[in-house]
Parts: structure tokens; C-alpha cells; sequence
């Protein structure tokens, strides 16, 4: 234990064996006394620890002991960022105290105080819990009886079939013999304990039925139900993991589930890394579920549509990755990957290459010279603000929409043998975002022209590109 006291600018540690909390209590009054007596009048005392596998018995003890007690989450506490950092005990426990010196002083963003449920919060989570860790060990032993079976050279047998005892003994191996007498065996005990296991997960249920049956009034338990597509489980994950404390808004909620979004900003590079995933996962995975079943029992509303829009006939990884904010002239093949961008010179279109496509997954790149706001600004992720909850105005129907009728851009792929010269009379352009003509107004000194005339391509730095043919 590492404190504090009134007078003093030294640190003091102090070691008590743990679970021992009238020690603690003990020691917590002999440091009060000491105090009192340095400084001539009453103190108090404040305590923080780590949300951990203790769970929140200590800060009850605190509590009930009039003790001023904070759970802090240890993750939001800023920690050197070289290479090698050192930790102890020590260290540990003075950038807690520092942490609380902190927020007791009205720095709010120095660390990220965790709100302790009650008695009777904590205990309803069990259900669903222990329902979770049931339904992995039925997947564990039900991989593992398939596994055994298929070194035989026996494949096909469902261990969650009711007749499974019957059809695990008229099974023969691939090469038309019996099962082994001890793999048998093995496979009967392995069988015994998914029983066991299934028979535990009916119970669960039965019980988590029966709580949600019991709430009522303005209980989430009892409210959730009667909302479309929503399900025993999702219910119980949603009342007993998320709502079982209040939000001001919805970003404090996205907050708790690890579903707000993280940019990265540094100077003129911006884009956005994904969703934090610093929440709790349960709730996360179930709000990730129930946004896919929005759109398939909620075909009509708004969101959907929006989605729809933003997607349009995009599968897989791309429609759940940033590039799903491409205009909806964008389209995949069926199975692929990578993104078919349209032109707006022509109508054809070919697949990006993989580098652009992880580059608009990971979201825009904005640099000196590239575009920054131009045309090709904010075509892949949020990072430039706009709230994705609800439908963007305006919404762009093609690339050209997004081209500025100043600009005379003019945007091709460039073959690999010939870098920096676009092709002449490519067939199907496509989206590469690299090299394009400046437009009419750009000053003189900039508008190098080529041999044949015409205003020849730039870096994004604003080079001319060598010109190849006439280096030949």
C-alpha cells in the first residue's frame, strides 16, 4: 500500500497480506491519527485501487467504513511511452496516488473512474456469464469428439444430435473396421460430459427465462422484449452487462461498450483506426449482432437505407471496413475483396491493386500536396467528422460528384514499367488517387507541359513526373 500524507512530500509504503481487511482498516486509522497530530486538524482519507480480478469487495469494505473510496480503470493511466519502461510495485502505486491527486483537483481526463455496480447488479451478471463460458465448453468437447473420429477417418458424426450414443456405435473407421475399444471409451466419457454440459445450459436458461419474466416496470429486462428482433440472450446481455446504469448519451454508451471511434491525427495526417474495443466486450458483440439484425428485420427505416446507400452491393470485409464510405458507384465481385471503382471518364472499371486497398481501408491520408479537402478528401472513413448514426448530406451518387468544376482532373492507372506517365488511352481508368492534371488556374511556373502539348502529370508534392517518352 502506497500513501500520502497531509505535510509531507514522501511517499510511504506499507505492506498488509491480502484479503486481511481489518489490517487495512487498522493501518488506514493509524495514518489518519498521525496525520491529525502533524497538522493540528481533522483529515480524511481517500483511497483508490485498480478494477481487477478483486473485484469490488474492497471498495465495499471502504465505503461501509466511511472511507472515500475511487476504482479507477488501470489502462486510462498515463504511462512513459519508451521502449522499455520500467515496473515495480512502487512505481505502481505512486502513479495511482498521482492519478488521484489528479482527479481530485478536477482533471477529468487524467484517469477514467470506474463505476462500481451494486450487490445485486454484479450478481444478475452471472447468468449470462456462465452461460458464455458453458457455450465454450460445449464447442471444446464437441471439437475434440470430431477430432478423435477423424483420425479414423470418420467424418460426418454430429456430437449435439440427441440419437448420438446410437450412431457412435455403428460407426466403423475409414478402413472398414470397428472403433478401437479404448477410443471408444474415451469418445463415451468425452459424450458423458457434453451431456453434463447441456444439461447445465438448459438450466441457465431456464433461469435467465425466469429472471427476465420476473422484472417489471421500468426495468431494461422488462422494456427490452417488446423491441423487435431481440431475443432470450441478447435481452439478458444487454439488461445485466449494459443497462444496469444510466448514460447521459449515446457516446458515453459506445464509450462502455468499446464501440467509439479512435482517430489519429498528427499535422495534416488524419484517419481513423477503428473502434476502441477498450469496453466490455459482451456488450460490444451483442450491439455488433444486433446492428446486422436492424438491418434485416428494419429493412425499411431510415438507417438501413442509409446503410444500403453507403454500401450498396459491397460483401464481406469491405462492407464492414472504413471503404464502405465510397460513393454508391462503387461495387465488388462477388467473393472479392477489393473494391471496383468507377470512373467518371469511362464506364468500365477494374479492381484496385492491394496496397490501395489496405490504404482506403485504414481510411484517407491526407499530406502536403496530396489533396488535402480537395477531390478525393474524406472518400473513406469518419475522420473528417461527420456522424454516422444518421444519413450525411450531402450524399454523393458518383466519383465525378466529389470532382471540383474547377479541376480538370484527370485520374488513370499507371502502368508499373512507365511510373509517372499516365496512359494514353487507357480503356478503363481507375481510382488511384496519385497523379492528375493541375487545373487551368494553377500558375504558369507549374503547368510544365509535355512534348505533345498537353499539361503534364504531378507528384503529389507538386514535381512534374519525368517524362519517359521523351527521355526515349
Amino acid at each position: 500500500m502506497t500513501s500520502l500524507s497531509p505535510g509531507s512530500a514522501k511517499f510511504s509504503k506499507r505492506w498488509v497480506t491480502g484479503g486481511d481487511s481489518a489490517a487495512l482498516l487498522a493501518l488506514l486509522r493509524d495514518l489518519a491519527a498521525k496525520a491529525e497530530r502533524r497538522i493540528g486538524r481533522p483529515v480524511g482519507v481517500v483511497c483508490i485501487q485498480e478494477a481487477g480480478l478483486d473485484g469490488f469487495w474492497l471498495h465495499r469494505v471502504l465505503v461501509a467504513a466511511g472511507i472515500e473510496s475511487h476504482v479507477v480503470d488501470a489502462a486510462s493511466i498515463p504511462v512513459p511511452r519508451r521502449k522499455r519502461r520500467a515496473k515495480t510495485d512502487r512505481i505502481d502505486g505512486e502513479s495511482l496516488v498521482r492519478a488521484l491527486l489528479a482527479w481530485l483537483r478536477g482533471e477529468r481526463r487524467a484517469c477514467s473512474m470506474v463505476r462500481p455496480p451494486s450487490i445485486e447488479a454484479e450478481d444478475r451478471r452471472r447468468l449470462s456469464r456462465e452461460r458464455e463460458t458453458l457455450v465454450r465448453q460445449r464447442i471444446r468437447e464437441s471439437n475434440r469428439i470430431r477430432g478423435l473420429l477423424a483420425s479414423q477417418g470418420v467424418t460426418g458424426f454430429e456430437p449435439l444430435r440427441r440419437d448420438r450414443r446410437a450412431r457412435l456405435a455403428e460407426l466403423v473407421t475409414g478402413d472398414g473396421r470397428k472403433l478401437p475399444p479404448r477410443l471408444a471409451a474415451e469418445l463415451g466419457r468425452l459424450i458423458d460430459r457434453l451431456e453434463l454440459v447441456l444439461g447445465q445450459i438448459a438450466a441457465v436458461e431456464a433461469a435467465c427465462k425466469r429472471e427476465l419474466a420476473s422484472a417489471e416496470g421500468r426495468d431494461p429486462a422488462a422494456l427490452l422484449p417488446q423491441l423487435r428482433s431481440l431475443g432470450q440472450d441478447s435481452v439478458a446481455v444487454l439488461a445485466f452487462e449494459g443497462f444496469w446504469r444510466g448514460f447521459a448519451n449515446r457516446r458515453q454508451l459506445a464509450a462502455f461498450a468499446g464501440l467509439a471511434p479512435t482517430p489519429w491525427q498528427s499535422g495534416q495526417v488524419k484517419r481513423e483506426q477503428g473502434i476502441g474495443s477498450a469496453g466490455n466486450p459482451r456488450l460490444r458483440r451483442t450491439m455488433v449482432q444486433l446492428a446486422w439484425l436492424w438491418r434485416r428485420h428494419q429493412p425499411g427505416s431510415a438507417l438501413s437505407r442509409w446503410y444500403h446507400q453507403r454500401v450498396g452491393t459491397q460483401k464481406g470485409a469491405s462492407a464492414a471496413s472504413p471503404s464502405s464510405r465510397l460513393p454508391a458507384s462503387c461495387s465488388s465481385r462477388s467473393g472479392a475483396t477489393s473494391p471496383r471503382v468507377s470512373s467518371p471518364r469511362a464506364p468500365c472499371s477494374r479492381p484496385l491493386s492491394r496496397g490501395a486497398t489496405k490504404r482506403l481501408r485504414r481510411g484517407p491520408i491526407s499530406r502536403a500536396g496530396d489533396g488535402v479537402g480537395g477531390p478525393w478528401g474524406g472518400l473513406a472513413s469518419n475522420a473528417d467528422g461527420q456522424d454516422w448514426s444518421r444519413p450525411p448530406s450531402p450524399v454523393f451518387a458518383s466519383i465525378s460528384d466529389l470532382v471540383p468544376a474547377a479541376s480538370t482532373a484527370t485520374v488513370c492507372e499507371v502502368p508499373r514499367q512507365r511510373r509517372g506517365v499516365p496512359r494514353e488511352q487507357g480503356p478503363d481508368p481507375i481510382l488511384r488517387c496519385r497523379y492528375a492534371t493541375l487545373p487551368p488556374t494553377a500558375p504558369a511556373s507549374r503547368r510544365a507541359r509535355s512534348p505533345q502539348g498537353q499539361a503534364a502529370p504531378r507528384r503529389p508534392d507538386g514535381r512534374p513526373c519525368p517524362d519517359l517518352r521523351a527521355a526515349r
